[in-house]
């Protein structure tokens, strides 16, 4: 009874466990056709916003320290979405999984 209780906790355990890439993977292309303002909600104000053969580009970043580094070699990550006319047509995301999970938490919701 012992072993079947364990090899039933093992899953519920890592269940929790999902890495910020995962959550992103999900949730980014839930804001496609929606309109800029609402990612705003989830994300919070961009660090900046750029124009593109038309489109418009809002771009949210954070840097953190690397725990696994002696020197002082920050970590980041950067979300981008792509609109035209003020709704999300396209995103893309790069850096590491333990800063990326500050956007990750904060699309939680849409999961």
């Amino acid at each position: 009874m012992k072993r079947i209780t364990f090899a039933l906790l093992i899953p519920a355990l890592f269940a929790g466990c999902a890495t910020s890439f995962e959550t992103l993977n999900v949730a980014l292309p839930k804001l496609h056709g929606k309109t800029i303002n609402v990612a705003i909600n989830y994300l919070g104000i961009p660090a900046r916003e750029y124009s593109i053969a038309g489109n418009k580009v809002y771009e949210w970043t954070t840097v953190g320290p690397n725990p696994f580094s002696p020197a002082s070699q920050n970590l980041s990550c950067t979300i981008k979405l792509s609109t035209l006319n003020d709704v999300v047509r396209g995103y893309d995301y790069d850096g590491s999984n333990g800063t990326c999970q500050v956007y990750a938490d904060r699309l939680k919701p849409l999961l």
